[in-house]
């Protein structure tokens, strides 16, 4: 209660045409500044290593997929086995970062280049997350500091060009939470509505790229957003977290069940043999013109 209370009372940006101005600012001083970063590592020939080397894999894997099935039917085509099974990788990590790269990979093209530029350009629009996030809770002095400091902190700059999937998640995972703090605000009942199904969305969405998200739908996510509908507080975060809890224990006992093996790195258990493969389908998306492993 005292939550919802603090944020619906809390001040609110600017004029709509100035807060757009500024948000579309931050977002080219960020994608400058990660570009500056991208640039070396691309002219370089950097190759994926580790972990990238997993979700490089599996986005060509998702590209041929794609392929298979628009140019075959939904319901008539025919996908390789193969290609299934890189796509899933024993069910390790979840699909949406190296889905989102493959579908990248169909639309434009092969290029480890444009791979990283598909994180630089999530990287960037983070940055806008933060300030919006921020100007709801905040003065706009302080979501100016706050997406200020995500723009040059050595952390988000130096995953801004990696083929790995925390930035994904990042931006998903304060999507959400906006979309929920504006749930909690919104006193018209229908854009309640539709800001908590946004919200559950973007959640969700952060759930298909890292299993991270989870505990923090235990319980103030739901009880916030139960409250912003009108629903009681305990019943909806009392119910809430207890689904969650059940979610989380069954997701526990399957790890242990498989073992601490599957969630090592790749670099760390796969034979030498795929590492190789890697690197050949590397060679692959710089000249394109040789034929696919």
């Amino acid at each position: 209660m005292e939550v919802s209370t603090q944020i619906a009372s809390a001040p609110r940006s600017g004029h709509p045409k100035s807060t757009l101005r500024t948000i579309s600012a931050l977002f080219l001083l960020s994608l400058v500044v990660r570009l500056a970063v991208w640039a070396p590592v691309v002219h370089s020939d950097t190759l994926p290593l580790y972990d990238e080397t997993s979700y490089l894999r599996r986005a060509l894997a998702y590209e041929r997929l794609a392929k298979s099935y628009l140019g075959g039917g939904i319901f008539w085509a025919e996908p390789s086995a193969a290609d299934a099974e890189q796509a899933y990788f024993r069910g390790v990590w979840p699909p949406l970062h190296p889905l989102l790269i493959g579908l990248v990979f169909g639309v434009v093209g092969r290029s480890l280049a444009l791979a990283r530029l598909v994180v630089v350009l999530q990287s960037a629009a983070t940055t806008c997350v933060v300030f919006a996030l921020t100007s709801r809770l905040a003065t706009r002095r302080a979501a100016l500091v706050a997406a200020g400091i995500h723009i040059v902190y050595p952390s988000f700059l130096a995953y801004s060009h990696l083929l790995w999937s925390e930035t994904t998640y990042i931006l998903a995972c304060l999507g959400g939470l906006y979309l929920a703090v504006r749930t909690v605000e919104e006193e018209r009942a229908k854009r309640q509505v539709l800001f908590a199904v946004l919200s559950g969305a973007c959640l969700g969405l952060a759930g298909l790229a890292r299993a991270a998200v989870l505990p923090l739908l235990e319980p103030e996510l739901v009880g916030g957003v139960g409250h912003g509908l009108g629903v009681e507080d305990a019943i909806v975060a009392d119910q809430g977290a207890e689904a969650v809890r059940a979610a989380l224990d069954e997701v526990d006992h399957e790890a242990a069940e498989a073992g601490s093996r599957r969630h090592q790195p790749l670099g760390v258990y796969e034979p030498v043999a795929v590492q190789h493969e890697v690197h050949a389908q590397h060679y692959v998306l710089v000249a394109p013109a040789a034929p696919v492993p």
